[in-house]
């Protein structure tokens, strides 16, 4: 927490929660222009609403709302032809993430600019891909269950919408992806080994944090009080602001253990009779 302060930690972690809002929506025109393009548009909404499952019911519906009404007057061939622009304005959060993630492994960024940007293209094309590939599996299971005998259908099905098994989902598809963020977004190399122990305590904390800020929103908070309709909005900045605090945590974590460790490896030298 010490480190996660001196590094700036709290000031970046709410430029990635802004960061992230006004990629967020960006990222998911994308995706549906993206599944419009290859005509699995039921694929990509059914991995938007898997995803949507693990938040607060209220940062939920505030951001389904807003994506709902533009698809709504957005044609397919508008979509495509504005994917360039959404796909550019998605990728500016990946490089928030990687802005904060520099900071916490203090990590000396050797690439330069363009290369960055088609990194960052690159994560959210393959963020969007593996979306689309869990919407499919999502249509596919529901097509298998159909051929079930009816009380398997009924254990399926009370299995699929049991809050637990969502928590457990968000939580695994987060924890591969802070993986490979932590593995390839930074500036220097580390191993699997070296970033999966922040990896894991962020996402440990992140479901904690769900469930809590879901029952804070639903019996304490009083968002749409203060601003109005804006308040669901707002809520997903605070939850947003959190989570990133969380994921810099976690590189924290992981640096002062792999400080800690090259530490402890290092003997003094005693000389030839020690």
């Amino acid at each position: 927490m010490q480190r996660l302060v001196l590094h700036d930690g709290i000031e970046i972690a709410g430029s990635m929660a802004f960061s992230t809002l006004l990629a967020l929506f960006p990222f998911l025109i994308f995706l549906i222009a993206f599944a419009a393009f290859f005509h699995v548009e039921g694929e990509a909404r059914s991995a938007v609403q898997l995803v949507f499952g693990a938040l607060p019911q209220q940062i939920a519906q505030a951001i389904s709302r807003p994506f709902g009404e533009a698809l709504s007057i957005r044609s397919p061939q508008l979509l495509t032809l504005g994917a360039v622009v959404a796909l550019w304005s998605a990728s500016n959060g990946v490089e928030s993430l990687r802005t904060g993630l520099n900071r916490a492994y203090d990590a000396e960024e050797e690439r330069n600019i363009v290369r960055r940007r088609l990194e960052s293209l690159l994560v959210i094309a393959s963020v969007v891909a593996l979306a689309v590939f869990l919407g499919y599996l999502t249509i596919v299971s529901t097509v298998v269950m159909t051929n079930l005998p009816d009380y398997a259908q009924e254990a399926a099905g009370t299995l699929a919408n049991n809050i637990l098994t969502r928590y457990l989902a968000a939580g695994a598809a987060l924890f591969v992806a802070l993986c490979l963020a932590h593995l390839w977004l930074p500036g220097g190399r580390r191993r699997l080994y070296d970033v999966i122990p922040g990896v894991l305590v962020t996402t440990l904390l992140w479901l904690g944090l769900a469930a809590g800020f879901t029952a804070y929103l639903a019996n304490f908070a009083s968002y749409d009080a203060v601003y109005g309709g804006l308040g669901g909005i707002a809520a997903a900045m605070v939850f947003f602001y959190f989570t990133a605090i969380l994921i810099l945590f976690g590189a924290e974590l992981n640096r002062a253990l792999r400080q800690h460790f090259a530490a402890r490896s290092v003997t003094p030298y005693l000389g030839d009779d020690g």
